[in-house]
């Protein structure tokens, strides 16, 4: 398994827990970090005792890239979802960036 699957799936906790964290305004939630302690347990183990090769295909299927034309389609179809239920203004400017690291990471 390529370092860079250890450092994506790092990084996905990080990301997990800046999400719980904020949304909550703080960081003293027990219920979190049993979400994320598990999480990343989880994690740990499948990387452990999975095939490698079944990882490799899960992380990216077909072996390469999804086209930009289906990342820029999740894109604007997050973005409009975004608008229809029609959250707060700071939300419409965040959760497209985060949108886009997503699909840009699948």
């Amino acid at each position: 398994m390529p370092f860079s699957a250890y450092v994506k799936a790092g990084l996905f906790v990080v990301a997990a827990a800046a999400a719980l964290f904020a949304a909550a305004g703080t960081v003293a939630i027990p219920g979190f970090w049993a979400y994320l302690a598990i999480f990343a347990v989880v994690m740990i183990v499948s990387f452990a005792t999975l095939d490698p090769d079944l990882l490799r295909e899960r992380m990216r299927p077909g072996g390469k890239k999804p086209p930009r034309a289906l990342r820029i389609f999740s894109l604007v179809l997050f973005i409009h979802l975004d608008r229809h239920f029609k959250n707060s203004p700071a939300t419409i400017i965040r959760m497209p960036i985060v949108g886009m690291f997503h699909t840009s990471a699948l």
